[in-house]
């Protein structure tokens, strides 16, 4: 995990992030193939129409399978109680939530090595952006 005031620091410099997801069709496409077996997959969605059409509902035994790292913006920041960052919204056309033990791990802002204070490229928790 990124340091409180790393964070703070790569989110008020407007920087782009690289954070983990998955592929929707190829995840439906792996669906439909265990259905087609005749194996049963336990998902969420209150019907079949809501699990074809958004992401909610699709076991996490199946995005595993089907990760794939994107390049998104910062939408939106909420903050706790006490004014500290806790929860963001990143992503391109749709947004996902992070937290902060999320930064490093599954969310690493994208950023050149001559702004890399904290060292995070070489700790892992950055990608280093190109021209």
């Amino acid at each position: 995990m990124m340091p409180y005031d790393a964070i703070k620091e790569v989110v008020f410099e407007g920087c782009k992030f690289s954070y983990e997801s998955y592929d929707h069709k190829k995840a439906m496409e792996e669906i439909e193939m265990i259905k087609a077996t005749g194996g049963n997959v336990p998902y969420l969605a209150k019907n079949y129409f809501e699990l074809m059409n958004s992401c909610y509902g699709v076991p996490d035994s199946i995005k595993k399978h089907h990760v794939v790292w994107r390049t998104g913006k910062l939408r939106q920041i909420y903050f706790d109680k006490n004014g500290q960052m806790c929860r963001f919204k990143i992503g391109q056309r749709w947004y996902k939530n992070f937290y902060l033990k999320d930064f490093g791990v599954s969310v690493k802002p994208l950023i050149f090595k001559s702004a890399d204070h904290w060292n995070l490229i070489n700790q892992g928790m950055a990608v280093e952006e190109t021209i």
